[in-house]
């Protein structure tokens, strides 16, 4: 069981965090060692900046610009999404934290996470309820690390996070 999230903040760092995607080599013997696996769905946030849904082909564009995306079957496919904040990294701790980035105090680098912040999201909840969290990202702009997200994630881009397991749910 395990949460990925896919950040993007450009194509170009996209290609990248898809090149080290498959580069995780060892997640899935660590999965397969924890045994824990049940019925729970494994869940996969993608995240992208500056990305059209007018140019994806799940949206209905024609042409085959995002083949891996198009072949993707049974997830949801939000029609009417908007941002709540002008850049990436503020973005997606919004995303995972559920709080708006004028409350975390997290809008743009060199902005990080403070207090209960750091530990009240998505991912620390998911660890608690022994999902195993890789985070993909570009390295700056969407890395969870820099922005002090805290106890959540297990990989970042190949890397093992220090992680406190068992604090789980705040």
């Amino acid at each position: 069981i395990m949460l990925v999230i896919l950040a993007a903040s450009s194509f170009v760092a996209g290609q990248k965090i898809f090149a080290a995607w498959r580069d995780v080599s060892d997640l899935e013997s660590e999965l397969e060692a924890n045994e824990q696996l049940d019925n729970r769905p494994n869940i996969i946030l993608i995240s992208a900046d500056s990305l059209d849904s007018r140019r994806l082909g799940v949206y209905g564009y024609t042409r085959d610009t995002t083949p891996n995306i198009d072949r993707l079957k049974d997830f949801i496919l939000y029609t009417h999404a908007y941002t709540n904040c002008g850049n990436s990294r503020g973005s997606l701790i919004s995303i995972l934290t559920g709080k708006s980035p004028k409350t975390t105090k997290l809008i743009f680098p060199p902005d990080i996470l403070h207090g209960d912040n750091a530990f009240q999201h998505l991912p620390n909840i998911l660890a608690g309820l022994g999902y195993y969290n890789v985070d993909l990202n570009d390295g700056f702009y969407a890395s969870t690390s820099k922005s002090n997200l805290r106890d959540g994630f297990h990989l970042e881009n190949g890397h093992r996070i220090e992680f406190a397991a068992g604090l789980g749910f705040w």
